[in-house]
């Protein structure tokens, strides 16, 4: 596609619409009529991965240079932009349950950060993984009461625990 690869998928929480987070383009589709729903394609910018509020009315996107996004959904516009990570491979976007958090990791750095959407992005905490260079994070997950903020290393799939409020960590096991 002329949109570049299709990086993640979400579903808007009516789960009626799709929407593909494309490297140049975010697209929905509608799943009740498999109709096209907004697409709205914004080249040279670049998404990456994606992530949608619980409530539907914005998207986190991260690209490969680290940067991230926060659009609103409906009208395409850009609310907010800065650089969350170096470059180098991928990198992940999660809401919190609430929307009150951003979190953010990626393969190039150690480290994992989170961001206040409803304050221009603004960062609330950062954890960085010491000791192993490089290695950087490869998932995130928050707990579904949005205490706990869950990220797996590349290098061994060890899995931290972090307070989602504070960065404190909590437990580090692996899978």
């Amino acid at each position: 596609s002329s949109n570049g690869a299709l990086c993640s998928l979400v579903l808007s929480p009516d789960r009626k619409m799709l929407i593909g987070v494309m490297n140049r383009a975010l697209v929905e589709k509608d799943l009740e009529s498999g109709e096209p729903g907004e697409s709205h394609v914004t080249p040279p910018l670049t998404f990456g991965r994606g992530a949608l509020s619980p409530n539907g009315k914005l998207l986190a996107t991260i690209d490969g240079g680290g940067n991230l996004k926060l659009w609103e959904r409906n009208s395409g516009r850009l609310r907010a932009s800065l650089r969350a990570h170096r470059d180098g491979g991928y990198h992940y976007v999660s809401f919190s349950p609430n929307g009150s958090l951003i979190a953010t990791a990626g393969h190039g750095d150690n480290t994992l950060r989170t961001w206040d959407p409803n304050a221009g992005l603004n960062p609330v905490w950062a954890q960085e993984i010491s000791g192993f260079p490089g290695i950087g994070f490869q998932a995130l997950a928050f707990s579904p009461d949005g205490k706990t903020l869950a990220a797996a290393a590349v290098r061994d799939s060890t899995v931290y625990l972090y307070s989602a409020d504070d960065g404190r960590p909590k437990r580090i096991f692996n899978v």
